[in-house]
C-alpha cells in the first residue's frame, strides 16, 4: 500500500478533478499532449490492445481513449475519483471498440494484487507518480511490468522538478516567489513540493529512465507534456494565433531536448 495513501485520499475528497483540463488553455496541454502519444502509440498495435489506466481519476483518457480498445479498465486510489467516473459512465455509457463496456475500480497502484500477471497489452500509469516517492515509485514500475503481456507498452507520467521550478519562477502570479532556497532543495534534494512535502514528489527524465531499466523495461519515448514557463502567454493568446502555439508546443513535446523544461513528462516503455 502506498505509504501516503490517506493523505492522497483525503486531498482528492476536497478537490473536483474532473475540471482541471478545462480549467485553462495551459491545463489541458498536460491532457491533450498525453492524447496524442497515446493514440500514436495504439496505432501500432494490429489488433485492438487490453489497457488498463492506473490513476484514471474521473475517467478523462478513457473518453479519448477507450473507442480504440478491445477493453478499458480504470484503476484510482480515490474512492470520490471512481465514484463520479461511474456516474458519468451511468449517464454517458463508454463502450470500447469491441462491445465492451469500460469499467473502473478503486485500487493502489503500489500493490495491484488482485491483477492476473501478463493481463494487458497497454498498461497507463497516468498519475500515481505524481504521488510517490522514489521507493514508491520502483514498486509501481514493478507492478505495472507484472501485469504487462511481454512485448507489452506502458506508460507512466511523473512531474519533472526542474521544469516545475522553472515554471514556477517565470509564472506571472507566482513572479518573486520562486525560485528560492527552500523550494530548490525540496525539488532538487528532497524530491517533493514545498508546500505539501508528503502529496507531491518529483523526479527528473533520467531518473525515471533509470528506473524504468532497473524495472527490465525499454525505453521508447520521453516527452514533455506541458510547459509551465508559457502558461501565461498560452493563457492570454488571441485566438487566431492559438493554433500556431499549440504547434510551438507539440514541437517541443516531440523534441527530446525539450522534456526537462516541461511541468509534467511521458515515460513510454515496452516490457
Amino acid at each position: 500500500m502506498a505509504i501516503n495513501k490517506e493523505t492522497v485520499v483525503e486531498f482528492y475528497k476536497g478537490y473536483d478533478e474532473d475540471v482541471r483540463a478545462s480549467k485553462s488553455r495551459y491545463n489541458m496541454t498536460e491532457f491533450r499532449s498525453t492524447e496524442r502519444i497515446l493514440k500514436r502509440c495504439f496505432s501500432g498495435f494490429e489488433t485492438a490492445p487490453r489497457v488498463i489506466e492506473l490513476g484514471c481519476a474521473t475517467g478523462h483518457y478513457a473518453y479519448a481513449l477507450a473507442p480504440d480498445c478491445e477493453s478499458y479498465t480504470g484503476v484510482d486510489l480515490s474512492p470520490d475519483n471512481i465514484a463520479v467516473f461511474e456516474k458519468k459512465l451511468a449517464e454517458k455509457p463508454l463502450s470500447c471498440k469491441s462491445g465492451k463496456p469500460v469499467v473502473c475500480m478503486t485500487g493502489d497502484a503500489t500493490s495491484l494484487s488482485e491483477i492476473p500477471d501478463a493481463s494487458f497489452d497497454v498498461v497507463l500509469c497516468l498519475g500515481p507518480m505524481y504521488h510517490l516517492p522514489a521507493e514508491e515509485r520502483e514498486k509501481v514500475f514493478s507492478e505495472c511490468r507484472r501485469i504487462a503481456v511481454p512485448g507489452g507498452l506502458l506508460a507512466f507520467s511523473y512531474i519533472n522538478a526542474i521544469g516545475v521550478v522553472a515554471g514556477a519562477s517565470c509564472f506571472q502570479s507566482l513572479r518573486g516567489i520562486y525560485p528560492n532556497a527552500e523550494a530548490n532543495y525540496c525539488a532538487f534534494e528532497l524530491g517533493h513540493d514545498d508546500l505539501r512535502p508528503d502529496l507531491f514528489f518529483f523526479t527528473s527524465p533520467e531518473e525515471m529512465e533509470a528506473a524504468a531499466l532497473n524495472a527490465g523495461l525499454e525505453k521508447l519515448g520521453n516527452y514533455g507534456l506541458d510547459f509551465f514557463f508559457a502558461a501565461d502567454q498560452l493563457n492570454e493568446i488571441e485566438d487566431e494565433r492559438l493554433p500556431s502555439f499549440l504547434e510551438l508546443l507539440d514541437r517541443m513535446t516531440d523534441s527530446p531536448s525539450c522534456v526537462g523544461l516541461s511541468n509534467h513528462g511521458l515515460l513510454v516503455c515496452k516490457k
